[in-house]
């Protein structure tokens, strides 16, 4: 019978070793080696030999060297003597060429002593990847995997400026090898990287090494399976066997440990996140998005004039960032009409600061003219519970299901037997069940993300969200409706923030819903409590919504974020009016 054989990740070699644990009877092996995407791809050639079709340039890709016989009227030839001879093959498309193979006229045969093999990749520049140094005969040539590009190439050009005295290019066949077979029964023909690789790069390295692993791979061939991203523990992380976990828990790759920048070139961060060390949720991110400039990759782009953003949920909104491919004008409105921005955008990753600070379901983006978008992200907070300490009121499985399983980074995709969610005692608590995070200062929040577990989702129906003030007063920020049948996530947006400085976030259970043995469960996967927006000196505030022209002893945590006192200079409820006379 026959079998597919699929390695663990490309290589590159000279040599397979085969060995069985017992004899075996072999018709053949067969090794992929890449398929022709030269096949009847446009070509053209310096000149043609006696202006004759018989030695046209695509004869070069009609599928067939003739056996090496040139009066098959199958190969091409130019011009005697031409000054610079050369024959190209444009692909149609960009690949990660494998290998180059010429069939090249028997008779002949020394005439392509000395010719050179260009291609010309995605930035459009032309490179040289061999020079023949031979002076045999030869019927075939074959230009190993160790010549090619480690770009993608579009176009393959072969030259004869340094060949024989004649000048003539004179070849029967010219295979351009590409595309691997993959598992699913397709064919990848642009990566080469490890099936774990993340998909955010253009370039390999020499040894097919993987610049950064999709999240939970680590390893020069993301072959090595973490826990998860690049953190280390045992059954689970908690706040004393974190190991070196960080606040960067939204890296794509590594991180410098001195700014704390996230290093992955072009997709830093994970879908989602966004802003300085990725710690920054986006608010425009959509999971399912067929819209390219709010999918969360940098690799898309589209091309926009206008754009509506819906957000899951009214939200504060002080800044966003906007990722294009020229300089534009842009007006960033809300429904209301309430202008965020107007003025100009620069080439590249803009970062976008609104007038005043905003609490919107929605903004609408207009260009002057067309602009290529890669993508637009939405400053909405950063975690400020991540690794804080946590308490609960009971739990289930000691350590497993402790509280700190909700502030870990991970949801463990709301996966309870993951070892990342918190889980309370089945038993009557007197007041029902409860946990809660001491954030270690004291923020004007934001938001609050709850995730919750994949199975008996309604068991969270009926809580209420609490805040402690700097009086450790127990304020009620929100309480659940608890009808919601199924439910993933609850994001409990800035509509129902109040107006107080918070140091510590309850979940309070007294009121859920009780499971078929009428007792009150707590089960949490993680608990996200957003806060904090960047400011344009590159800062943080998490305790002011104040406008840049307001006192820096304000808060401006009412409603609509009005500036009770402005700077000198300045008037109006958001402090924008300049040109105020002084005496």
């Amino acid at each position: 019978m026959d079998s597919t054989v699929y390695l663990k990740r490309p290589v590159r070699t000279q040599r397979l070793l085969f060995s069985f644990n017992r004899s075996f009877m072999v018709k053949e092996v067969e090794v992929f080696g890449g398929k022709n995407v030269a096949l009847w791809k446009e070509t053209s050639q310096s000149s043609t030999y006696e202006n004759s079709s018989n030695y046209a340039s695509d004869k070069a890709v009609d599928g067939w060297d003739s056996d090496h016989y040139f009066f098959n009227n199958t190969c091409i030839h130019t011009e005697l003597r031409g000054d610079n001879p050369f024959w190209s093959v444009m692909l149609g498309d960009f690949y990660r060429i494998l290998s180059v193979y010429i069939s090249n006229r028997e008779d002949r045969s020394e005439r392509i002593n000395g010719f050179t093999v260009h291609v010309k990749t995605a930035s459009g520049e032309e490179r040289l990847i061999y020079t023949d140094k031979q002076q045999s005969k030869r019927k075939d040539i074959w230009i190993d995997s160790s010549y090619m590009p480690n770009e993608l190439v579009n176009e393959v050009i072969i030259r004869g400026d340094n060949i024989n005295h004649e000048k003539i290019i004179n070849l029967c066949e010219v295979y351009v090898l590409a595309c691997i077979p993959s598992k699913n029964e397709t064919s990848e023909c642009t990566q080469l990287f490890p099936e774990n690789c993340h998909p955010s790069f253009d370039k390999m390295s020499d040894n097919l090494a993987c610049p950064a692993c999709l999240s939970g791979w680590t390893g020069d061939y993301c072959d090595i399976k973490k826990e998860h991203r690049y953190c280390k523990y045992h059954k689970g992380r908690t706040i004393d066997n974190k190991g070196n976990c960080t606040r960067r828990e939204h890296c794509l790759g590594e991180f410098r440990k001195s700014d704390g920048q996230c290093t992955s070139p072009k997709n830093q961060c994970e879908p989602g996140w966004m802003g300085p060390g990725c710690q920054y949720v986006n608010l425009a991110y959509r999971s399912s998005s067929s819209i390219a400039s709010l999918d969360g990759s940098l690799n898309t782009s589209e091309q926009i004039l206008e754009i509506q953003i819906e957000f899951n949920g009214s939200f504060i909104i002080s800044a966003l960032i906007i990722h294009g491919k020229q300089s534009n004008n842009v007006t960033i409105k809300t429904p209301k009409n309430e202008t965020c921005y107007m003025g100009n955008i620069k080439e590249g990753s803009h970062i976008v600061f609104c007038n005043f600070i905003l609490r919107t379901r929605s903004l609408f983006i207009s260009f002057l003219k067309k602009q290529t978008v890669m993508e637009i992200e939405v400053f909405g907070g950063r975690n400020v519970a991540l690794w804080k300490k946590t308490t609960q009121s009971s739990i289930y499985n000691n350590t497993l299901t402790s509280p700190d399983k909700a502030v870990d980074g991970w949801d463990s995709g709301g996966d309870l037997f993951n070892d990342s969610c918190t889980h309370t005692y089945e038993k009557h608590e007197t007041n029902g069940p409860f946990w809660n995070v001491d954030l270690g200062s004291p923020y004007s929040i934001m938001s609050v993300r709850i995730a919750n577990r994949n199975k008996y989702e309604q068991r969270i129906n009926g809580f209420r969200l609490f805040g402690l003030n700097f009086t450790n007063l127990r304020q009620l920020m929100y309480t659940d409706p608890g009808n919601a049948t199924s439910r993933s996530s609850v994001w409990v947006d800035s509509s129902i923030m109040t107006s107080s400085l918070y140091h510590t976030i309850i979940i309070d259970g007294e009121y859920l819903v009780k499971n078929e043995s009428r007792y009150q469960i707590l089960a949490l996967c993680e608990v996200e409590v957003f806060a904090c927006r960047l400011t344009e000196n590159r800062g943080e505030d998490c305790v002011s919504f104040c406008p840049k022209n307001c006192q820096q002893t304000e808060k401006c945590l009412n409603k609509q974020f009005t500036c009770p006192n402005c700077n000198p200079g300045w008037k109006g409820p958001h402090c924008t009016q300049g040109n105020v006379f002084l005496f």
